[in-house]
Parts: C-alpha cells; structure tokens; sequence
C-alpha cells in the first residue's frame, strides 16, 4: 500500500491520531497532502520497531537528503505484528 492508503486507513480507525500524523485529510477527489518527511520517518521508525515488513526504498536516504524522495512510490507492508484481526 501507499502511504496515502495507510493514511487513509488509519483515518477510519482514529481519525484524531490519522490527523496528528499525516495532516488533515483531503477534501473528495483531492489527494491527501503527506509531507515526505513524515512518511520518510514514520515507515523507518515502524520498520524498526517490526511493524513494517517493507524497508525505506531503495536509495531514499540520498534522495530526502537531496529533496528526491518520493513516498507514492514507496509502497507499505504492514507485518504481522500489525494484524488486530487475530490473537495473539
């Protein structure tokens, strides 16, 4: 998935902290404006925590470094120890 994707799911579940971490949500037919730098941060800090079975893509330390760091081409997979719909 894409970060507007997760943003957008996370919205349905609380909304409140869908707001606190992606912005507000955009408007019907408009795309959700995520800064780069949140989606950069958020998919390192839930990769290392293993909540995040996908790393940054493949040279995005450069490319944010550079302002080249594109997150609608960086795609999601949420791990395991995401997944609320079994026990633990």
């Amino acid at each position: 998935m894409t970060i507007e994707e997760l943003a957008a799911r996370a919205s349905r579940i609380d909304e409140g902290l869908a707001r606190a971490i992606f912005g507000p949500p955009p408007n019907i037919g408009q795309a959700w404006q995520i800064r780069s730098t949140t989606s950069f941060q958020l998919k390192a800090a839930l990769y290392d925590v293993g909540l995040n079975d996908t790393p940054l893509a493949r040279g995005a330390v450069r490319a944010r470094a550079e302002s080249q760091y594109d997150p609608k081409t960086d795609l999601w997979q949420l791990g395991a120890a995401s997944d609320t719909s079994s026990p633990n």
